[in-house]
């Protein structure tokens, strides 16, 4: 297994690096890492130590993440590298390993050099090239995780092994995706072709060059023949409504003068008889109230109904009679052409 006898040797070299974390940092100055950031750097790398021993690999490399970002060792690259590895990220793996050489340099023993050198060839092994390209800049995904720096045409990526669902998108343009599966070694390209997204607007919104003029032309009048309802059914309902309630309170007027005049013949106290009285009088005012709404109303509907366009029957029809109703201020009457 690769890196199988790192993993016996891990703790030791760990601890090794933790012993000459601080001396291998850089000198003091500008853009040295603080006293402070660099106790915490250490005690973020032995807690990845530990939890790299517990095999818990993903908080390992956290730990070895942020005691490099607090302060940067080239010895730290040796561990994020190894946790890579077990989290099967084989390209960030190569990465770390890479980096590891080109910082440590000279620094690094022989034997050491040699060991790391032959593990990258074994990763190179497991690692594909994957180019993607698009018809149209695009944001690129791979497995639903965002790759590069911004919207390209063409972008060139290593993954490890396996099968990868790679995603392209693009504002006004419907997204593309594809399934490939690599093998180590492989240098393999993707084309993505987007297609631009068509508004086609709801039917009556736009006008349709393949139907005549003269069908549009009756299409609208048929529709401003059904908006023109609208009102008139709306006042029919509310008329009906102020009718109904009339009704409803003049039963209860009723009723309550029953009650008041069986109060008065029983001699019933001043308050009962006060009681009865005053019930019978708000029932009475709303029966008048809704009474007269409700015939507002049905005026009101006369005139909608009476003034609305009808809609032609046919087109000799309609341009042989028009008629309607004048309503002003001072008269009512109608009109008409023919």
């Amino acid at each position: 297994m690769l890196f199988g006898r790192w993993f016996s040797r891990l703790a030791l070299c760990a601890y090794l690096s933790a012993a000459t974390l601080v001396s291998a940092l850089p000198a003091r100055g500008a853009d040295a890492p603080t006293e402070d950031k660099r106790v915490e750097a250490k005690k973020h790398f032995h807690r990845g130590v530990e939890l790299y021993e517990e095999q818990d690999f993903r908080g390992a490399l956290a730990e070895f993440e942020r005691a490099y970002e607090l302060a940067p060792s080239y010895k730290v690259l040796y561990n994020i590298g190894q946790a890579n590895f077990q989290l099967q990220s084989y390209p960030k793996a190569l990465d770390a390993l890479d980096l590891y050489l080109e910082r440590g340099g000279a620094e690094i023993p022989a034997a050491r050099r040699k060991e790391v050198e032959e593990s990258r060839a074994k990763l190179r092994a497991r690692i594909a090239t994957l180019e993607i390209r698009s018809n149209v800049e695009a944001a690129f995904a791979i497995d639903d995780v965002p790759v590069g720096t911004g919207r390209a045409t063409s972008l060139r990526i290593r993954l490890g092994a396996g099968p990868h669902v790679v995603i392209a998108e693009a504002d006004g343009y419907v997204g593309a995706r594809k399934t490939v599966t690599l093998t180590g070694e492989d240098e393999t390209r993707v084309d993505l072709d987007l297609q631009r997204i068509t508004i086609v607007p709801p039917a009556g919104l736009g006008a349709d060059p393949q139907v005549p003029a003269r069908a549009r032309g009756a299409d609208a009048a048929a529709a401003r023949t059904e908006s023109s309802k609208v009102p008139a059914y709306a006042a029919l309902g509310t008329t009906a409504l102020l009718a109904t309630g009339a009704v409803a309170f003049g039963i209860s007027s009723l009723s309550a003068r029953s009650s008041l005049e069986e109060t008065l013949a029983t001699r019933a106290t001043g308050e009962a008889i006060e009681s009865a009285r005053s019930r019978l009088v708000t029932m009475t005012v709303l029966t008048d109230v809704l009474s007269a709404s409700a015939l507002v109303g049905a005026v009101v509907t006369t005139v909608l109904f009476a003034t609305r366009k009808s809609s032609p029957r046919t087109a000799a029809a309609a341009s042989a009679t028009t008629w309607e109703l004048t309503l002003s201020p001072t008269f009512l009457g109608s009109r008409g052409s023919f």
